[in-house]
């Protein structure tokens, strides 16, 4: 469920982005080394930039589309 939060924040900012998930039986074998920190969601931007974690990517989304507190 954390990458819930990252596609729902996507959504309300108007943000454009592509849902890829990762079947469990590629998870260990195939995908978990290629990851930062070895965990999901992974989110790469248009320019390459990499970001990890569910509450910093909802975060970033957040503030860019004006949600929420200061």
């Amino acid at each position: 469920m954390p990458g819930e939060i990252v596609r729902l924040m996507l959504t309300i900012a108007g943000e454009d982005f592509v849902d890829e998930r990762v079947p469990g039986s590629k998870w260990g074998k195939e995908v978990k080394a290629t990851t930062p920190f070895g965990s999901m969601p992974v989110l790469t931007g248009s320019d390459g930039a990499v970001m990890t974690q569910s509450w910093a990517i909802a975060h970033y989304f957040a503030k860019k589309a004006k949600i929420g507190g200061k």
